[in-house]
């Protein structure tokens, strides 16, 4: 079944502007496995988007972004997460 398997979540890439920090955690289903990346300092203008490495593999996952100060702002223009796909087709038994 489609979307079944277990997958491998390697990375993500970010446009991103705003102040202060962003930070960014895969999470598994029901939050039982995460992954916590090195958080982005966000600039208002920035020529590049950068690259985040991740590891976490499971069936499906979930991004989450959050600010660190109260008053911090962002805008996300283009989000890619990079996986690869059925390394495993079911867990062990």
């Amino acid at each position: 079944m489609a979307g079944e398997n277990i997958s491998h979540f390697n990375g993500i890439r970010i446009r991103l502007l705003g102040t202060g920090l962003f930070r960014m955690t895969l999470e598994s289903l029901s939050g039982t496995r995460t992954y916590q990346m090195i958080p982005f300092t966000m600039a208002t203008s920035t020529p590049i988007e950068p690259t985040r490495l991740a590891n976490l593999m499971t069936q499906r996952a979930l991004l989450r972004g959050e600010v660190t100060d109260f008053g911090d702002n962002f805008v996300i223009s283009r989000l890619v997460i990079m996986f690869k796909p059925q390394v495993f087709s079911e867990y062990p038994a």
